[in-house]
């Protein structure tokens, strides 16, 4: 297995870091397969990132063959939620889309999978990954950018709920 961070930014300049655990080929068992890509969006109330949906959910599912990715999405002591954490969404499902290949992952086989806060970013990224003027307005272009899937583990789905606005409302 490959282990990688990578640095990225937003079009707007937004940086954040990913994760990445590539299954490699093996040389006396070459597969040429391409496996899917999960690109994983831990809980963490925007607040704290928890480590329990990020490295154990992306090594679990690499031994069922998948390539996962952990996206490090911005929390509230980096700035507003909103745009960046969709634009951080989108730009690693650019990212997973260019380089995933490299490392035997399939462009046309991407997962987004998010718990709490991280799967209101999942759902945010394919909702507006389709929305050409969000796309252009952003610097991603105008070509639909979306996953293949989402799966949204007990997910942020109501606004009204409100958020914790410190660490100390979030425990």
């Amino acid at each position: 297995m490959k282990y990688e961070q990578v640095s990225l930014a937003t079009p707007h300049g937004f940086a954040f870091k990913l994760t990445c655990y590539w299954k490699t080929q093996l040389k006396e068992d070459a597969d040429p397969r391409q496996w899917p890509i999960i690109l994983i969006f831990p809980g963490s109330g925007f607040v704290q990132m928890t480590e329990r949906e990020a490295e154990p959910i992306a090594l679990a599912f690499s031994a069922q063959g998948y390539q996962t990715v952990v996206v490090d999405y911005n929390l509230l002591d980096r700035g507003p939620i909103y745009p960046n954490a969709i634009d951080v969404g989108l730009t690693a499902l650019q990212y997973a889309q260019d380089q995933g290949p490299k490392h035997y992952g399939d462009a046309h086989k991407i997962i987004l999978m998010g718990f709490s806060a991280g799967a209101h970013v999942a759902a945010l990224t394919n909702a507006f990954g389709k929305d050409e003027s969000y796309l252009q307005e952003h610097g991603f272009g105008s070509e639909s950018l979306t996953s293949a899937l989402q799966v949204l583990g007990y997910p942020v789905i109501d606004l009204a709920a409100g958020f914790p606005a410190t660490r100390d409302e979030a425990s």
